[in-house]
């Protein structure tokens, strides 16, 4: 990846500066299996918090976040995500029977 100076998190505007088409178009390509729009947010929020102010957000900050990136995307998004395996539905039914809609969610999630 080429070094690009100019790029870095500004403050007043809660956003990075410099990232433009071609890069983020770049970072796609670099990182195919990372949700690269979540992962910006997130780190948009880190970098407003206590413990990231004193961070630039320049793009050796965005790369080694997104190297340590753990969302990924599923392989083929028309894909259905995979059930529960049948032994742990009445397991987790009960844990969640006061709550079902933690239930659900926890079903959508795996």
């Amino acid at each position: 990846m080429k070094k690009h100076p100019s790029i870095h998190f500004d403050r007043n505007l809660g956003s990075f500066v410099g990232l433009s088409e071609s890069i983020m178009k770049e970072l796609h390509r670099n990182y195919p299996n990372v949700a690269l729009e979540k992962e910006l947010a997130r780190m948009t929020t880190w970098l407003q918090s206590p413990k990231g102010k004193q961070r630039k957000g320049t793009i050796g900050f965005i790369i080694n976040w997104l190297n340590n990136a753990t969302t990924s995307l599923p392989e083929n998004k028309d894909e259905p995500c995979e059930e529960i395996p049948a032994i742990l539905n009445p397991y987790l039914e009960e844990l969640w029977k006061q709550h079902p809609h933690l239930y659900l969610f926890n079903r959508l999630a795996t």
